[in-house]
Parts: structure tokens; sequence; C-alpha cells
């Protein structure tokens, strides 16, 4: 399945999340979902993940990349 949308991402987290602990998504699909110009990004991405009942670890890496890992 191709990611292009929230609603996406949250079938393909909800669904990484039966099978392991975490579930890794990396900056190109994040982008893909919230658009890399806004300054608020990271707030939307923590908001996403309340509002599914998951938790969330937004990483900030030094060449500007953002990484999350959800889990419950």
């Amino acid at each position: 399945m191709m990611i292009e949308t929230t609603r996406h991402l949250a079938i393909f987290i909800d669904d990484a999340l039966k099978n392991r602990a975490l579930c890794r998504i990396y900056g190109d699909v994040l982008y893909r979902c919230w658009s890399v110009w806004k300054s608020d990004q990271n707030a939307e991405i923590v908001s996403f993940a309340s509002e599914h009942h998951w938790n969330v670890e937004v990483h900030n890496q030094a060449n500007g990349g953002v990484i999350a890992d959800f889990f419950l």
C-alpha cells in the first residue's frame, strides 16, 4: 500500500502494531501526510498518535529529517 494520507498511515500503523511493539515511520512518508513546511508538523504527528490511542516519539535528525516511532 502506498501511504499518501493520514488515513492510509493510520491503517498501516494499526496493522503493524498488531504484530510488533513499535512501528517506525520515516520522513518521506511523514512528509506526504504533513507538509514539511509546517512549523507545527511534530505537534500534528503527536496529535494524530493521540487520536488513535498510540504513543509516539518524534526524532528530529541533524540533517533536518524526521522519524516517528509509534507504539502502544
